[in-house]
């Protein structure tokens, strides 16, 4: 049945089929040991380097051009207020080095992602890897919200229960 749905989404699309993208949320755990960096500079700012190995490793693979970007976006509470293109660098190993300075309260908004695409006309394909900054300055920002959460809710729960609480004479 499945190969059925394969050729008929095949005939539906046209001639070719469309790639699919990986896509993997980074953290602590999945990135190793070093794999983000962070050095105090001044009151309230940090240097981020962020060291990952690329996924595809020849400038050219298929004979199609490799393009890969690596995007640092800022969010504020409400909208994204900064992306710009980062200039990488490699190291002796051949990582890739993307180095930032951010104050810290954006940092704790931002999104650093890393894509690699062949260049090759199909739509998808190729992978992109975001590493939001806050797993990796507070790993346990997860739990930590949570519970604060759950406190609040707690709260709330309570003190709609003393106002719906019959008053016994």
């Amino acid at each position: 049945m499945i190969r059925y749905i394969a050729v008929l989404s095949l005939l539906l699309m046209g001639s070719h089929a469309d790639a699919l993208t990986l896509h993997v949320e980074m953290t602590p755990e999945l990135a190793g040991t070093n794999a983000v960096t962070m050095k105090a500079l001044k009151a309230g700012q940090t240097r981020f380097t962020i060291r990952c190995r690329p996924s595809l490793n020849s400038a050219s693979v298929s004979g199609h051009p490799l393009i890969r970007t690596g995007v640092l976006e800022v969010y504020g509470t409400e909208d994204r207020i900064m992306r710009c293109v980062l200039k990488v660098k490699s190291d002796a190993e051949g990582k890739l080095l993307y180095s930032f300075d951010l104050q810290d309260d954006f940092a704790k908004r931002a999104v650093f992602t890393l894509s690699e695409f062949r260049d090759d006309a199909q739509v998808g394909g190729g992978a992109v890897y975001s590493y939001r900054l806050i797993n990796f300055i507070d790993p346990q920002h997860q739990q930590k919200e949570m519970l604060r959460r759950i406190e609040e809710s707690r709260k709330a729960m309570l003190k709609d229960l003393k106002r719906s609480k019959p008053k016994i004479r």
